[in-house]
């Protein structure tokens, strides 16, 4: 402040003597730079330009400058810098640090990584160089050896400490290690470290006047509250900051906006990154909010050109999400067979689809099935509807409100129908998804008569929870009546079931462990037509026990290797086996069942921009309503993308 007094103090024309200096000139700057203040940053800037005018290759003042545009985070300024200068500017040593921070704050962490790489055996004791390294390491995609570097440096930090404990420190040295400590404790500090670090944070936080180290201390109590898993706590915290006008930074309130799904806070965030360069966000925080607000057209967008910046290509967990979100808004059209034995029904099926995308966030879809099926015991079952043709129109919608698809069914069978089916798909938190379902007279085969000639209307909601990357279960709830496809009714089920899953391993080969409890409570008071009558064999028509079995309780336990290539949605260009096997064991009041479950089956593409599947599935009945009848099913598909 005295200096900044002697400054005004000056004379008009000794002031314009000394701003001929370029050293004048640069001191002026770090002053003003010092000061903080909006305005004394822009007479900073002014200052360090008009020095580069006069002196353009001192590397110090240059250095300065880059280091005020990072502070004041102008990423499209320092991107004008850095591709005006020479190019042997960018190779001067001088420029190391800085040019490694620039290429961070411009969302190209490789190139930071390059400048960075050369003097890890140079600088492997300096702490804060060693943070800085993880950071880059971890956006680079090389999260082990960012772990190793961050342990390494907590380590170091922890023998520092104590050799300097005994020798008096100056309260900004003590400061730096105090913040740099504090950075790593939630990963590596154990319970009493951590609430001494944390009180001393405290400390900090209130002690400080300084605004630049009071913003550090605000934000790295967010960034620790963040870290422990504490978002409501975090969330109060923000809002604090913003009400004594505080910056926030970005990716903090873009963190606890994602952890609760608070919709509006992302879009506000996405916008102000794309209009603003000081609140800037990274690409795996604006990929994730895209996604969470079902914009995965622009997700898939900003997902390829992160891919195209990245010389060896996007992280695994950016590469995946690419795919989703290409998968997601492309085109396609498949055909598939499917042979399927239950009971005594066997049924061959061919199936074409379609899915068009026809806006950013709608697509049409159509379906058409045509099937026959073959009693194999006739003196069970003596016969079936000679055709069983369906045909299905609709749409799919990324809605405020989630994932909405429509459709609308014919089918013809013993006699036509029309019918209808709704789901709508929601992810109330960033670890949680509901799922809605509501369906008119959809397909039925709860047992090999209800394939045949049966229909049910149901009402369901499902409940997925996650617990970290290796825990996730669901709940689910539906109830459902059947009819036969003429109107009579047969009953009716209450179905509860709950899952719960153990991932040992996420990469593929992927290794799940998977057990469910399933109870179905069973209604069956209702009375066939004659219309069904050509099932039961000699004539007549056939009691309701032959379409809905005893009320039940099952319980199964199967373990799955490489299962994640099951999901329709997971693209594969090599040809990737899966399988899965188990065993249930069912009561009902006949007694108790034990079956066996097995799923086997392989996909990869054929052509290019394409997808071919085989899967083989041996079933168990399902609940009580199947009676004992397992089931068997082969199914071949091929399916093409377009658009991508």
């Amino acid at each position: 402040v005295g200096l900044n007094a002697l400054l005004t103090a000056l004379q008009p024309t000794h002031r314009q003597a000394l701003e001929k200096s370029p050293a004048f000139l640069e001191r002026r700057a770090g002053l003003y730079a010092r000061l903080g203040s909006s305005k004394d940053l822009l007479l900073a800037r002014q200052d360090y330009q008009l020095s580069l005018a006069l002196r353009p290759d001192h590397a110090p003042t240059r250095s300065a400058y880059w280091w005020l545009l990072l502070d004041l985070q102008d990423g499209r300024a320092l991107r004008r810098e850095v591709t005006q200068v020479d190019r042997s500017v960018l190779k001067n040593p001088a420029y190391a640090d800085v040019l490694s921070a620039t290429w961070q704050l411009l969302d190209e962490p490789r190139r930071a990584l390059a400048l960075l790489q050369p003097q890890a055996r140079t600088r492997g004791q300096d702490f804060l160089w060693l943070m800085t390294y993880a950071d880059v390491l971890d956006r680079s995609g090389y999260a082990p050896a960012a772990l190793r570097t961050r342990r390494h440096a907590w380590l170091l930090m922890g023998r520092q400490t104590a050799h300097n404990a005994a020798k008096p420190l100056d309260s900004e040295r003590a400061r730096l290690a105090l913040l740099s400590q504090l950075r790593l404790a939630s990963d590596f500090a154990g319970g009493e470290d951590k609430t001494r670090l944390w009180r001393a944070l405290g400390r900090l936080a209130a002690d400080t006047t300084d605004p630049i180290q009071k913003r550090q201390a605000d934000e790295l109590v967010a960034a620790w509250l963040l870290s422990e898993g504490r978002f409501d706590t975090a969330q109060r915290w923000l809002w604090q900051q913003q009400a004594a006008r505080v910056v926030t930074p970005a990716y903090q309130a873009m963190a606890v906006a994602l952890a609760q799904n608070d919709r509006q806070t992302m879009a506000r965030l996405l916008e102000e990154a794309e209009f603003t360069t000081t609140r800037m966000l990274s690409p795996q925080d604006r990929i994730a909010a895209l996604r969470q607000l079902n914009r995965r057209d622009e997700a898939a967008t900003l997902g390829m050109e992160s891919a195209l910046r990245s010389p060896e290509g996007p992280a695994d967990d950016l590469q995946q999400a690419l795919q989703d979100d290409l998968l997601a808004t492309t085109s396609r059209a498949s055909v598939q067979t499917i042979t399927r034995q239950a009971g005594v029904l066997a049924r061959r099926e061919t199936l074409a689809s379609a899915a068009v995308s026809i806006a950013p966030h709608t697509k049409l879809t159509a379906e058409f099935s045509s099937g026959a099926y073959r009693s194999r015991n006739t003196s069970v079952l003596a016969a079936t509807p000679a055709q069983d043709r369906e045909a299905k129109l609709g749409f799919e919608a990324a809605t405020p409100w989630g994932a909405f698809t429509a459709q609308a069914l014919v089918r013809s069978a013993l006699t036509t129908v029309n019918g209808l089916h709704l789901q709508l798909n929601q992810q109330p938190t960033e670890r949680s998804s509901l799922q809605l379902t509501l369906a008119r007279r959809e397909r039925s085969d709860e047992s090999s008569a209800m394939s045949a000639v049966g229909m049910r209307d149901r009402v369901a909601a499902s409940l997925s929870l996650r617990a970290g990357d290796r825990l996730d279960g669901q709940l689910s709830l539906g109830t459902s009546k059947f009819h036969t496809q003429t109107g009579a009714p047969l009953g009716s089920s209450l179905d509860t079931a709950l899952n719960g899953n153990w991932t040992l391993r996420r990469d593929y080969p992927d290794v799940r462990l998977q057990t469910q409890w399933r109870r179905s409570v069973v209604r069956a008071d209702g009375q066939p037509d004659a219309a069904t009558a050509l099932l039961q064999p000699g004539g007549g028509t056939p009691g309701v026990g032959v379409f809905l079995g005893p009320s039940s309780t099952a319980f199964s336990a199967s373990v799955g290797v490489g299962l994640a290539q099951s999901d329709s949605n997971v693209y594969s260009r090599a040809w990737r086996p899966w399988g899965e096997i188990g065993l249930e064991t069912r009561l009902a009041s006949g007694g108790r069942q034990t079956q066996g479950l097995l799923r086997l089956g392989a996909k990869g593409t054929a052509l290019g921009h394409d997808q071919l599947s085989v899967n083989l599935d041996v079933r168990p009945g399902t609940g009580g309503l199947s009676g004992a009848d397992g089931s068997r099913e082969l199914r071949v598909k091929y399916e093409l993308f377009f658009d991508r």
